[in-house]
């Protein structure tokens, strides 16, 4: 079964430039993951397994945008999550990491945060 998927991104700088673009994937299979990561934990969220280059979208958001709670393994390091973040192109993410079948998260802050994940592949 083909799922039909559609992205739009959108910038626009106060009295300045702005930028759209809308695209459109097709993708096999998707993995939607709401974690809540506990103050002070680590989680490892298993992920279905594909190689990197089936990988055409992830994209991660949380709650805590402070910079405590970060994930590791699908891009080969410890990020911390201050904003969405968002990969799209099976050939960037192939570079990043070749096996992305899980993600770990960790939460160095005070407060509880909820991660969510969402990747979109092809089988």
């Amino acid at each position: 079964m083909t799922i039909n998927a559609s992205a739009n991104l959108s910038l626009q700088i106060a009295n300045g430039p702005a930028l759209s673009y809308a695209w459109a994937m097709k993708a096999d299979a998707f993995d939607r993951i709401t974690v809540l990561v506990k103050a002070g934990t680590n989680e490892t969220v298993p992920l279905q397994p594909a190689a990197g280059s089936k990988v055409l979208f992830v994209a991660l958001t949380s709650t805590d945008t402070s910079g405590q709670t970060t994930y590791d393994t699908l891009f080969g390091g410890a990020f911390p999550i201050t904003s969405p973040q968002i990969i799209a192109g099976s050939s960037l993410v192939n570079q990043l990491n070749n096996t992305p079948n899980s993600v770990k998260l960790a939460n160095a802050g005070a407060a509880d945060s909820t991660v969510d994940i969402f990747v979109l592949r092809m089988l």
